[in-house]
């Protein structure tokens, strides 16, 4: 049971790799981070409530959520990378990250 939420994790950061950056694109950095965040809190929530009644599915939601709020901060730390930093300075910059 376990390992399915590491798989679920995984395939929903796989899913919505395109579709973050087009978000990112389209909204910005800020409102980017702030959905990222946003999400980020949501799939907390979700997972914390889920513990509490002993539901997995819910708990598999909320990893969902949590998955893609990764990937959102993930795809505008990228791209805050290839714009704050020089061509030589960004792998580094993103390593760090």
């Amino acid at each position: 049971m376990i390992n399915w939420l590491s798989i679920v994790h995984i395939i929903s950061n796989i899913v919505f790799v395109i579709p973050a950056i087009l978000l990112n694109d389209c909204l910005g950095f800020r409102c980017c981070s702030l959905v990222g965040a946003c999400l980020s809190c949501i799939g907390s929530w979700i997972k914390y409530s889920s513990i509490r009644h002993v539901i997995y599915e819910l708990l598999l939601f909320g990893q969902i959520v949590s998955g893609v709020s990764q990937t959102i901060i993930t795809i505008c730390l990228i791209r805050l990378a290839a714009v704050w930093f020089s061509r030589n300075e960004v792998a580094t910059s993103i390593s760090v990250f």
